[in-house]
């Protein structure tokens, strides 16, 4: 809400590891418990019911569409395509979806933990309460016993942030640690409306705390007088054995010859570029994941080594100095449905997932110059740039690259 706004301070602390950090360095509201996630899908864990704070979300929507739940590498970020605006005042407990409940201190209207002004309607509102938000986000049944985690994502449906709009700043902290990425991203989304648009950012494994528990702060500058409020939360993990943490190319070249078909329970979602869903067979969507991970790591390639790397390093795991950039959870050759090629061109590369069966579409991805990869996609055969352009394009509960 933005009405007579001036400033505003804001403090959203999502709290774990109090034990590692000594109990005198966390906040004085904090909550010693860590309830379980609201839901655990693949390697996603949700804190919250996605209700709009009370308001729902449209039939058919993903307010994380867009955005990665998963995979993320530390201090790279994701925003969801769409945010959602909706009325107020919010209430915890209003209109949840049947058989939910509201996650600790979602759905609520919080302000500063110093307020001093009231600005909005959120700052203004009877029900609000003093900051920060405390949130205690137990992701231990993301981590099997022994595995090394590789990669955590945070995930936050935010809600009312506005930074451009009103210039009072946010600074974040993970685990007790400056955050730069999450800072970033929060001092750049406007959500004047009120709206909610959900974020998700790569957290460094080297911070995490041993009781698997997250501990997330962000405060911003002024006088407290500008309520927020936070739909839902999620955290995915991606791990890996302890005992071949080093191991990058065999497994997966052992698993090029190994028999069986490749499946997943992933959600995949495509959009064209109006924003209607092609409805995705599942060898189709298999496609997708494989069109995705090379496209992530391609990403990581260019980065990391400052060029593309053909689809046989992909494959093995590009070896770069500085970075471990993972490689393909699978060989593309073991599904039968699809060939794949990667050709690196002169400015960029491209990648085609050409179906070997009369009923499946063909994928074309095509990067000639900057960083956009534009995706195109072809309901009845081999897919070119004259094809089909894709828009949306998101998966949740399981990816194709792994470190």
């Amino acid at each position: 809400m933005n009405l007579n706004l001036d400033a505003r301070l804001a403090v959203l602390t999502i709290l774990s590891g109090c034990v590692s950090m000594g109990l005198a360095a966390c906040p004085a509201a904090a909550q010693n418990e860590q309830p379980a996630p609201t839901s655990v899908d693949g390697r996603v864990a949700t804190y919250g019911d996605r209700d709009l704070l009370g308001f729902q979300y449209p039939a058919g929507a993903d307010p994380t569409a867009g955005a990665r739940m998963i995979g993320l590498k530390p201090g790279a970020v994701s925003l969801a395509t769409q945010g959602y605006d909706h009325g107020w005042p919010i209430t915890p407990g209003t209109n949840n979806p049947a058989g939910s409940q509201d996650y600790p201190n979602t759905d609520q209207i919080f302000v500063g933990s110093n307020q001093t002004g009231q600005h909005d309607g959120y700052a203004a509102f009877d029900g609000r309460k003093q900051g920060p938000a405390l949130f205690s986000l137990d992701y231990g049944q993301l981590v099997p016993a022994g595995a090394r985690i590789q990669t955590l994502t945070l995930g936050i449906a935010a809600d009312d942030f506005q930074f451009p709009v009103w210039g009072q700043p946010f600074n974040a902290t993970v685990n007790g640690q400056p955050n730069d990425a999450l800072t970033r991203e929060l001092n750049s989304i406007n959500e004047t409306g009120p709206d909610t648009r959900y974020l998700s950012v790569g957290i460094d494994p080297a911070i995490l705390a041993s009781n698997h528990v997250l501990a997330v702060s962000i405060d911003e500058g002024g006088d407290g007088g500008d309520g927020f409020a936070i739909d839902f939360l999620t955290v995915g993990v991606t791990t890996s054995a302890a005992a071949s943490a080093g191991d990058t190319a065999t497994p997966l070249r052992q698993s090029a010859s190994s028999s069986g078909a490749i499946t997943t329970t992933a959600t995949v979602l495509i959009k064209d570029e109006s924003g209607v869903e092609i409805h995705l067979k599942q060898q189709e969507k298999i496609a997708v994941m494989f069109m995705e991970a090379i496209s992530f790591l391609e990403d990581d390639c260019r980065l990391h080594m400052s060029r593309y790397c053909s689809l046989g390093e992909l494959v093995a795991g590009p070896k770069s100095p500085g970075w471990n950039i993972g490689r393909l959870k699978y060989d593309p050759a073991r599904d039968t449905n699809y060939k794949y090629t990667v050709t690196l061109t002169a400015h960029g590369w491209n990648a085609s997932a050409t179906p070997q069966r009369p009923s499946l579409g063909g994928f074309f991805y095509d990067l000639d110059h900057g960083i956009i990869v534009d995706r195109y996609y072809n309901l009845n055969g081999p897919a070119s740039a004259e094809d089909k352009k894709l828009g949306e394009t998101s998966e949740s509960g399981e990816i194709f690259q792994v470190q």
